[in-house]
């Protein structure tokens, strides 16, 4: 892809960043992003503050190595695959993948070229941030593998969102939604995550059925048929992805 099929949408508090004017710890291997920064410094007396934000399409020849980035961070793979090292561990990203982390953590993360990635983030700081952490695991750093891609991704959005378009409550609209985003996150992390994706799609696709379409579903026999796959498959999809079973799913939906 070349520079001029290339998109950014890049703004502070004042006004949309040019090329030159974007933080150096902001990688430029990317096709296609949109990011917020709010005040760049690393000291508040607030519980807790988002600094800056936003969601990149990397390119194939991708890839971050940090070891002195002065942010807490939560990072979230919504599309593609490649490779995270953190902290001297290494991991396969994946759709649904989540990781986070503190200042100065080392980290390299680089693309699959074959599948590449569509990748948010959220950085922020404060007296509390930590303890944010810390409420998902992810203190000193961590990761793990949410069940619903699309629930975390909406919430990336919804910072994107008030970052790009600045008012005086975008800081604040921000902050309120990092707080929503590490309970949905603890909320949906699976209990046993592996990297079997045609797995976890499955999963995704009986519990999207069943949240647009519960009132036709008369029960979890009528759900498996549609999916089709068998009612004991789609009760050890939940047991594995999910902290419900897929009848009672449906019956909190009911």
């Amino acid at each position: 892809m070349n520079r001029s099929e290339q998109f950014f949408d890049d703004v502070d508090r004042s006004h949309r960043l040019s090329p030159g004017e974007l933080p150096s710890f902001i990688s430029k291997q990317i096709i296609k992003a949109r990011r917020f920064y709010f005040d760049l410094g690393t000291k508040t007396s607030l519980p807790m503050k988002v600094v800056l934000g936003g969601s990149e399409r990397v390119r194939a020849d991708y890839i971050i190595l940090r070891t002195m980035f002065p942010y807490y961070s939560i990072e979230f793979v919504a599309e593609g695959k490649g490779t995270l090292e953190l902290r001297g561990k290494r991991y396969n990203l994946i759709p649904g993948t989540v990781f986070g982390y503190v200042p100065n953590s080392s980290l390299a993360i680089q693309a699959d070229p074959r599948q590449l990635m569509l990748k948010y983030y959220i950085t922020f700081i404060g007296k509390h941030a930590k303890k944010l952490l810390e409420s998902i695991g992810f203190a000193p750093a961590g990761i793990t593998q949410i069940s619903h891609v699309t629930d975390i991704r909406d919430l990336y959005e919804l910072m994107i969102h008030y970052g790009l378009n600045w008012t005086s409550y975008s800081q604040s609209l921000c902050d309120s939604v990092l707080n929503t985003l590490a309970l949905k996150i603890a909320e949906q992390t699976i209990k046993h995550p592996s990297d079997d994706l045609r797995a976890l799609a499955t999963y995704q696709k009986i519990k999207d059925l069943i949240e647009e379409d519960f009132a036709n579903l008369k029960n979890i026999k009528d759900v498996a048929s549609r999916c089709k796959v068998s009612v004991s498959h789609a009760c050890r999809l939940f047991q594995n992805y999910d902290h419900v079973s897929p009848y009672q799913f449906l019956m909190q939906k009911k």
